[in-house]
This record gives structure tokens, sequence and C-alpha cells, in this order.
């Protein structure tokens, strides 16, 4: 069941597009790129989607990444593609345990209700 959940969450990534803290971490993160910055590659990257991010949230699904303990670089190929992002294997555990808060970044689409047909 967790696995189909984050498929689920992975898939809406995909398919769709403030929350987190501010960081104040000393120098080690200056290279990192910021929420916004990943906000603007992801909306980028599925700007053609038939639902593609909001603003609101592709900033958190940013924060969530740069509040996370991925590399630098993992985090620049967030930015650069998502799509075509595959986390080295010393990060696929903190990959996977992104994905509860990337789920409640989306989690009013996902739990939007569905339009029923007119009768």
């Amino acid at each position: 069941m967790r696995a189909l959940g984050t498929a689920l969450v992975l898939a809406l990534l995909v398919a769709v597009g403030g929350c987190g803290s501010d960081d104040k971490s000393p120098a080690t993160k200056s290279d990192r790129p910021t929420a916004e910055q990943l906000a603007a590659g992801l909306k980028r990257v599925n700007a053609t989607s038939t639902a593609p991010y909001t603003d609101e949230e592709a900033l958190c699904v940013g924060q969530v990444f740069r509040d996370s303990k991925l590399s630098d670089e993992s985090l620049r190929q967030v930015e650069a593609d998502l799509l075509k992002f595959q986390p080295p294997a010393a990060e696929e555990a903190i990959y996977r345990n992104l994905v509860p808060s990337l789920a409640t970044c989306l989690s009013r689409r996902l739990t939007a209700p569905t339009a029923s047909p007119s009768s």
C-alpha cells in the first residue's frame, strides 16, 4: 500500500506540477537552488501538462526539495528536469522520505472533488 502511495504522489508530481521552513543554514548550502528556482524549474518542465502546478504547489514542492538532505547537485538536477532526475543510490531513501511532504503540497489536488456528469 505504501508503494502505491509513493507511486501516486510521484506520478502527480510528474503529471501536475509557502510551505516548509526558512533555511538559515551556514554557507554550506550557498550553492543550493532556492525554493523559487526549484519551483520555476518544476513549472517549466510541466508547462505543457493538462494540469500544471499552481504557483503555490510549485513553491511548496520546491521548498520541500530545498529543505531536504538531497545534495546540491541533486537539487540542480531536479531544477533542470524533474522528469529525468534519478537520485544517486546513496540518496534514494532521502528521496522516498520526501513523499509525505510532497503529498501535503498537492493535498488539495488529491482531495478535490471530481466533477460529476450532468444528468
